[in-house]
């Protein structure tokens, strides 16, 4: 994937910023408010087996759980979808609302859906763990979401919930404290 710092229209690619979410889900508020918005992906921009065709996932972390809790959900209702201004009530020390277009690309290993998974120095994945999305912000200084984490942020999922679409079941690779 490729930063731009192009402004992204809606349901497009993107991380940082605001989500672009089915208005049910404000309806029904889904989220807590603790939740720093990380990035979605619609689907369509990629080519895997592995994941729907159609549809948007987004990724969240629960800023006031110790460790961070990640979050992964997964719409394919793009016909409703209407910008969210997230991240207002949280409590949490980053600059997360500037949005970063992304596009996909094999020459960027900075941002990876379903990539190889990387060597932890404080996890050991098990052999069932997919990487679902992997974030490497070091070379991006402009972006401090995971300021201070020496090492890769990755979103992991168990291959069977992958497999079965339970995007829910999806949590972080390291504590984050």
């Amino acid at each position: 994937l490729m930063l731009n710092d192009d402004e992204t229209d809606l349901g497009e690619s993107h991380i940082l910023g605001c989500p672009d979410v089915p208005a049910k889900w404000n309806d029904d508020a889904v989220f807590f408010n603790d939740e720093v918005f990380v990035g979605q992906i619609n689907l369509k921009d990629v080519s895997t087996d592995l994941l729907p065709k159609h549809g948007i996932l987004y990724f969240f972390f629960a800023s006031m759980s110790k460790p961070y809790r990640g979050i992964v959900r997964y719409t394919n209702d793009l016909e409703t979808l209407e910008r969210v201004d997230f991240n207002e009530e949280v409590e949490f020390e980053a600059n997360f609302n500037q949005e970063y277009k992304i596009e996909i690309s094999e020459s960027n290993n900075d941002i990876e859906l379903l990539g190889k998974m990387p060597k932890f120095k404080h996890y050991k994945p098990a052999q069932d763990e997919v990487c679902l999305l992997k974030l490497d912000f070091t070379n991006y200084p402009n972006i401090d979401l995971f300021n201070g984490i020496d090492e890769q942020v990755c979103y992991l999922i168990k291959k069977d919930d992958l497999l079965n679409g339970r995007f829910e079941k999806a949590y972080l690779s390291l504590t984050l404290n």
